[in-house]
């Protein structure tokens, strides 16, 4: 059992969880809407960020950093 603790600790360490624009998305903005809308909008990189400004209004808590690769993810889809 130790063992598989230690694994599980060096692989989380080791390789951590990816704060990806899509995975930044989906554990964002999935906490109080369905994503489908989101993902099926066409706009810019600066909509996007104004959009995530905009639900901080309503209560979103996020950082700049994940502002800035949730838009990018969400911007990069629209072209």
């Amino acid at each position: 059992m130790k063992h598989i603790i230690l694994l599980l600790f060096m692989f989380t360490f080791m390789y951590g969880t990816k704060e990806t624009g899509i995975n930044l998305f989906y554990s964002k903005c999935s906490t109080c809407h369905g994503t489908k809308v989101s993902l099926e909008k066409v706009k810019t990189e600066e909509q996007w960020k104004s959009t995530i400004k905009r639900m901080e209004k309503h209560g979103l808590n996020i950082k700049k950093y994940e502002t800035e690769k949730i838009a990018e993810f969400l911007a990069e889809r629209s072209q």
